[in-house]
């Protein structure tokens, strides 16, 4: 009776293990990136290159990961809706929906965004100084994320 015991523990065990286990990166073409994706990097950043683009499985869906020569890096959904911008440097304005960039302005004026993320059910940004800043989908304060 013990060796069956260990035997279920052992195989609860690996398919726990197994199940945990985070599917790898796979680096993919530029061509597999949607055209609004494109569009997208042509508009804000068209003076960086793409280096390197992943296919990042997350569920039953895929999402990619851009890296561009000028240190940035995005996310994209499978349909090429831009879903997270990353960088050391400041982001183009561009990129940054308006109300929020009008309250990182005013209120931090010394300090510019690096990171933009949009979430389930609201948007973050991470200032130079480390600072996040939730803000609801429609643009409005929420709160300093900790």
């Amino acid at each position: 009776m013990k060796s069956i015991k260990n035997i279920l523990l052992a195989m609860t065990l690996i398919l726990t293990i197994s199940s945990c286990k985070k599917d790898d990166d796979k680096v993919v073409g530029q061509d597999e990136l949607h055209a609004n994706a494109k569009t997208y990097i042509n508009t804000h950043f068209g003076d960086a290159t793409i280096t390197r683009v992943e296919k990042d499985r997350e569920g039953a869906l895929n999402e990619y990961e851009v890296y561009l020569s000028n240190g940035v890096k995005l996310e994209f959904d499978v349909n090429g809706a831009i879903e997270n911008i990353e960088s050391l440097k400041q982001l183009p304005d561009s990129v940054i929906p308006v109300s929020i960039l009008t309250y990182v302005q005013a209120n931090y004026p010394d300090q510019y965004i690096i990171e933009w993320e949009l979430e389930t059910n609201d948007q973050e940004v991470k200032l130079s100084n480390g600072l996040e800043l939730k803000f609801t989908k429609a643009g409005e304060f929420i709160r300093i994320d900790q």
